[in-house]
Formats: structure tokens, C-alpha cells, sequence
């Protein structure tokens, strides 16, 4: 018998946040938490965790988890992984989507290219994250696409070169593992090439293509298994070479005093609120309307609004009209959330329609109009609206 203790050490945290929700994760909810995200350990990942006597425990109102780890301690004093961990290895999740609608109000592209996939590790260089909130996306400020999705190949990845090549001249690097696989075939054409992968003999993980000793494309390899709705993927490497902050395990497979708790945060999407607002010939200001002079009617035009009743920052203005159709648009554009609170009072916000405001006669037509819904979200513009249509 050694006399070595063994116990279960946290190893790592993961939490995927959104600022959309009120409490920063998922839905609000009163009994169990639905989060938007099913955080799945790939094959590979299922593997290691067992080589390694790792345990993977979802935690559903972090929209994330937890690993915990068999330990011992050595003559330090200090926490060790039981079983050795090598340099190339490395955690990685599925992230399989569960709320469609995550990608209306989330800042997110328009639309979905199926070439590419979110891709998250922790080979970060940020000195100057905290521990307690180490960002997996490139930018501390949180998910961009320009920055976070990955060209995405299954086993056979093929890519179109302007010169001819030899078989020599292409190589993919299987970053974590430094393998590399040369081209199965090439077809020259026209001075012009097609090279063509089999990456089967790999496991997945983000890859490089290397071309005449020059690196062409970065790409994530998904390897044969992996969910058909998956969204994106989390590497975790447990090197030691990278920055201190970032690092999960220190040299010699020891724990680091604080464990790393890693966090992927989704900014919520900023829309112009647009309201259509139609009338109904049997409606009192449409036949109103009708019965003014030209100059009446432009007053009444003119002072027929919506109002924030209780946030002066929002503010909108009539961008069109005719005898039965008015359109408003808020002036700037204003983040998606699930509850709108105002920013002075605290309350839930309130948007007032009325008719001849701040003159004779002022009156609230409506009360409380309703507020955007996430199924009504045009992100193809910049910026996107968000639509509101009521017939009065």
C-alpha cells in the first residue's frame, strides 16, 4: 500500500451564459432549469475521462458543468491527477442546441452557414482574465462570429488551391496530437488543384492546413460521431504550456490552487423596435380623421405617439403614415431581453400610444403596448428589427 488518499477534486467548470435572460443563463423557471444548450463529451473526450477517472456532472442552472477528478497528493502536499494525463490531450463538448429561438436573440449572423461550426477552446492569450471568468471565446466581450466560427470538415476534407501541387506539397496537422496526414489524392487542373483528405485515421479536433511548408486554413475535424444538430464544440487542453491563467492542470499533472472556471457569453442582439400600428375604418380616430381640415389632421399627426412612460432613453419616432397605417421606430436600437426593465425606476417598461401629446385634448389610446417578441426578429438588415403590429 502506498498511503496515498484518494479523492474527487473539481478539475474544471464550464458555464454558458446569456445576457437575454434575466438571470443570465436560461429561461426563468420555478422547478427544474431548461437550458439552451445539452453539453454532450464527445467520444474521444468519453474515452479520456476514463482513462483518466475523470467525471463529467452537467449542472443545468450554470448551463454548464463540472469535471471532478480521482487525486492524490504528493510530497508537496499538493492535489495530483491520479492517473497521468499526456500533453495531448484534451476535454471536448458538443454543444447540441436545444432552443431554436437562441439564435434570434442572440447577436448572432442572420443566418446559419452549415460549412462552419462555434468553435471554443481554452488556448487563450488574455493575461488578464480572472480565474472565476475565463472567456473560451477569442474576445473577452464575448461570442462574434467574425472570430469564434471554424470552417468545419467530416472524415474527407477537400480543398481548391490556384497552382498545381505534387503529393509532397500538402500536408493536415492535427493540432493537439501534432499528426500529420498527407493528401490521398490531388487533381491538377488548368494550374489549378483539388486535394483531397482522409482524416479517419485522427481523432477530432481542430486541424491546419499546411501547403508548400505555409499554413493555408485552420478547419475543426468532427470525426464520424458526432450529433447532427450540433452547434458548436468546447476544447479544454490539459497542456501546461498554456498561460498560467488558462491553464487546467500545472507541470507534473498538479492541480492549480484555484480551479479554472470557463464561461462562454452571449451578447444579446440590439434591435430597432418597430411598431405598425393599423386602423380600423370603424375605429373613433380614424373616422376622426377623417372629418378634419388638412391643417388639423397635421397637428394630429404630429402629436400621435408612442412614449416610454417610465425610461426617458427610449424614445420613438413616426417613420410613416397614411389614413389607416402608422409606423413607429425607436430612435436607437435597444438590447433583446425576457424581462424589459426600466433603467430609472426599475420597473417592467412601459409604452404608452397616444394622441395629441403635450397639447389639448392628450390621451392614452393604448396602455402598455406589448413589447417585442423573439419569433418576429429581422436580423438581415443592420440593424435588426424587431416588429410589433396591433389593429386598433
Amino acid at each position: 500500500m502506498s498511503g496515498w488518499k484518494v479523492t474527487y477534486k473539481e478539475l474544471l467548470s464550464i458555464s454558458v451564459q446569456q445576457a437575454f435572460y434575466e438571470n443570465g443563463i436560461c429561461k426563468k423557471f420555478v422547478t427544474e432549469p431548461q437550458p439552451d444548450f445539452l453539453i454532450v463529451p464527445t467520444n474521444e473526450c468519453r474515452q479520456l475521462m476514463k482513462r483518466l477517472d475523470l467525471v463529467f456532472k452537467p449542472i443545468a442552472n450554470q448551463g454548464g458543468g463540472i469535471i471532478l477528478a480521482q487525486t492524490t497528493t504528493n510530497t508537496a502536499s499538493e492535489n495530483v491527477l491520479r492517473f497521468t494525463a499526456q500533453s495531448e490531450d484534451k476535454l471536448s463538448f458538443w454543444m447540441v442546441l436545444q432552443n431554436p429561438e437562441l439564435l434570434n436573440f442572440n447577436s448572432l449572423p442572420a443566418t446559419r452557414d452549415p460549412n462552419k461550426i462555434w468553435y471554443f477552446s481554452n488556448a487563450i492569450s488574455d493575461a488578464g482574465a480572472p480565474r472565476n471568468d475565463l472567456h473560451l471565446s477569442i474576445d473577452g466581450a464575448g461570442v462574434d462570429g467574425a472570430n469564434d466560427l471554424m470552417i468545419v470538415s467530416g472524415q474527407f476534407y477537400k480543398y481548391h488551391h490556384n497552382t498545381t501541387l505534387t503529393p509532397n506539397d500538402a500536408f493536415v496537422k492535427h493540432l493537439a496530437s501534432g499528426a500529420l496526414i498527407g493528401a490521398e489524392r490531388i487533381s491538377n487542373q488548368s494550374g489549378e488543384s483539388v486535394i483531397f483528405f482522409d482524416l479517419s485515421s485522427i481523432p477530432s479536433g481542430k486541424c491546419r492546413l499546411i501547403i508548400s511548408g505555409a499554413d493555408i486554413e485552420f478547419f475543426y475535424y468532427i470525426g464520424v460521431s458526432a450529433p447532427i444538430s450540433v452547434f458548436g464544440v468546447i476544447e479544454l487542453l490539459l497542456t501546461p504550456s498554456l498561460e498560467p491563467n488558462y491553464r487546467t492542470l500545472e507541470a507534473e499533472n498538479v492541480l492549480s490552487t484555484f480551479r479554472p472556471f470557463y464561461t462562454i457569453q452571449f451578447n444579446n442582439r440590439k434591435t430597432l423596435w418597430r411598431y405598425t400600428i393599423e386602423l380600423q375604418k370603424n375605429n373613433p380616430i380614424y373616422m376622426a380623421m377623417q372629418a378634419m381640415s388638412a391643417a388639423e389632421r397635421a397637428v394630429f399627426i404630429n402629436h400621435f405617439k408612442i412614449i416610454c412612460e417610465n425610461d426617458a432613453a427610449i424614445t420613438f419616432t413616426q417613420s410613416l403614415f397614411n389614413d389607416t397605417v402608422f409606423e413607429f421606430r425607436s430612435d436607437n436600437v435597444i438590447p433583446l431581453k425576457e424581462k424589459y426593465i426600466s433603467s430609472s425606476t426599475n420597473e417592467g417598461l412601459r409604452l404608452v400610444l397616444k394622441k395629441n401629446e403635450g397639447i389639448l385634448g392628450e390621451a392614452v389610446v393604448r396602455d402598455y403596448l406589448p413589447l417585442p417578441s423573439n419569433g418576429l426578429v429581422n436580423a438581415s438588415g443592420n440593424p435588426a428589427i424587431s416588429d410589433v403590429f396591433l389593429t386598433l
